[in-house]
């Protein structure tokens, strides 16, 4: 659990207050550097760059993924309940643009994520579903 604490806490320290942009600060993003921090490899790195949310969905059908959902099940993650997710587990919430939005949980049923155009701490609540992310040491 310390583990997941320190990944979670480095990825609040890093993403924190960053504005929202297509392809370098999004969701996925987001996402990838809590997988990183649980000692996972960069899913990013096989993505092609994008700019767009239209890119961004072209990017992930070329892989042949569906949305983000299925991209993160393809990683061999356990889909969990919301309320279980840990410290740097990752969460899917509702989002305003046709792809939903990846979270880190926090604990205390917090998670951040993109929300009004920066990355902020809101509510867990409201995901739809999570994923464990199992600590991967290094």
């Amino acid at each position: 659990m310390v583990q997941r604490c320190l990944a979670a806490q480095s990825v609040l320290d890093a993403w924190q207050g960053h504005p929202f942009a297509w392809g370098t600060a999004d969701c996925a993003h987001l996402a990838s550097a809590a997988l990183v921090a649980m000692g996972h490899p960069d899913p990013l790195a096989q993505i092609a760059p994008y700019a767009s949310e239209r890119q961004a969905r072209k990017a992930l059908k070329a892989l042949g993924y569906a949305g983000l959902a299925s991209a993160l099940d393809a990683l061999g993650l356990e889909r969990i309940a919301p309320a279980h997710a840990l410290p740097a587990d990752l969460c899917l919430l509702p989002s305003e643009s046709s792809l939903d939005a990846l979270g880190v949980a926090l604990g205390e049923a917090r998670a951040l994520a993109f929300c009004e155009g920066a990355c902020q701490i809101g509510d867990q609540g409201i995901a739809t579903v999570a994923w464990r992310v199992p600590w991967r040491p290094q």
